[in-house]
């Protein structure tokens, strides 16, 4: 049976020198499920997403998406994930609009 998790993170953290811009967040996202990230500007929505797409480093913790295992762990797909492998990333097909 396949994972019911599309999301995990664990202690997940990205700091900038002395500058904490996400702090131990713990997360999971059932697979088939809708969720969003809201929150005042500084929360870390974005640094979350550039987390989990692989285009930032975390400075500690674990990601998994999709049953392949973040950049503190076996990830071997590089920029954008395991999604992008192949060329079925976000841009395979052009820019958007295009």
């Amino acid at each position: 049976m396949a994972d019911a998790t599309a999301i995990h993170t664990r202690g997940l953290r990205k700091a900038y020198g002395a500058h904490i811009a996400l702090h131990g967040l713990d997360l999971t996202v059932a697979r088939g499920s809708v969720f969003g990230l809201i929150g005042p500007n500084g929360a870390g929505k974005t640094t979350t997403l550039r987390l989990l797409l692989d285009v930032i480093r975390p400075t500690d913790g674990e990601i998994t998406v999709l049953g392949h295992h973040g950049p503190m762990g076996p990830w071997e797909h590089g920029p954008m994930g395991p999604w992008a492998h192949g060329g079925m990333g976000p841009w395979a097909h052009g820019p958007m609009g295009a």
